[in-house]
């Protein structure tokens, strides 16, 4: 509260405030001004981020009275402060004042961060016209986190077990932008290949911390990989062997007994005019081969 006037028409309320350290599904910032006993200035901004491409994002409602009495409210919609290049490590720093425990937590916290393999596509670059999509069921379920940290009712980060178990709730998102893919050699402008409804999920809960990575797993999972259509050739690795670029995605995999995150640049490749050439798939398990179906595609990491 920054100020509180009295007087016979009604008080005159002015607040104002902010949360520099929100950064995952939560209030950034809030004021409330109220005139004369009647609201006339009011702002919510929350923050969080998309999976799973670590977009940094921001939403902003105001809502205002203006000179003819009416009250209008306006959504700035969800808006990108940052590149999607993985960057998953843990906004929660050390303090100064934190007790051993808290100290333990926050190092745990930051051991958490996911491990990512991003193979030719380096990102999604200058994200625009977020959208959501409530076509898409939600990723909802409970996290009894063990590790870490949590964030407590004020805000502020306490050792993990916390009092009760933790809301996960993400929800569907699309959008454009400028996707980073290496060797392309056709349908880039300036090193970058337009993408379009690209998919992904914005976390709404818990506050604060990233999901456990086996619900991250989950996520992508439930979709057989979460990305997004693009268009271009490249040529794998500078072979010369060329490749046409339909899609990127990414997936779950693991690394011997270590979870990891896959990102794959899914088309076909060109295959020389001589000769009878094909792709086919190998079942492992069957031992059959079998041609590619008309819309397969293949993952190039």
């Amino acid at each position: 509260m920054e100020r509180y006037d009295f007087s016979g028409y009604g008080a005159n309320v002015f607040s104002h405030w902010v949360n520099k350290k929100a950064a995952l599904a939560e209030t950034s910032q809030a004021m409330f001004d109220v005139w004369r006993g009647r609201t006339a200035h009011e702002v919510i901004q929350v923050k969080s981020v998309i999976y799973p491409w670590a977009i940094r994002v921001v939403r902003t409602i105001t809502i205002y009275r203006g000179g003819n009495g009416l009250v209008w409210r306006t959504d700035s919609g969800w808006k990108a402060e940052s590149d999607g290049v993985y960057d998953f490590r843990t906004t929660i720093k050390k303090e100064p004042g934190d007790s051993p425990q808290l100290q333990t937590a926050k190092d745990q916290e930051a051991a958490r961060a996911y491990k990512f393999h991003p193979g030719m596509v380096d990102g999604v670059y200058n994200v625009r016209n977020i959208w959501e999509d409530d076509s898409l069921k939600p990723f909802i379920k409970k996290w009894n986190k063990t590790d870490g940290v949590y964030m407590d009712d004020q805000g502020d980060p306490a050792p993990a077990p916390g009092p009760e178990q933790l809301d996960i709730e993400l929800v569907a998102v699309y959008f454009d932008a400028d996707v980073k893919i290496e060797n392309v050699i056709q349908g880039a402008d300036k090193g970058m290949v337009k993408g379009q409804k690209i998919l992904g999920y914005i976390q709404l809960s818990p506050r604060g911390v990233f999901i456990d990575q086996e619900d991250f797993a989950a996520l992508l999972t439930q979709h057989g990989g979460i990305g997004g259509p693009v268009d271009c050739m490249v040529d794998i690795n500078n072979s010369k062997q060329k490749m046409r670029v339909t899609r990127i995605e990414v997936n779950p995999s693991m690394k011997g007994s270590e979870r990891v995150f896959v990102v794959s640049a899914n088309g076909t490749p060109v295959l020389p005019q001589d000769g009878s050439w094909s792709v086919v798939e190998h079942h492992a398990n069957t031992k059959e081969v079998l041609p590619l179906k008309g819309d397969d595609v293949i993952p190039l990491v």
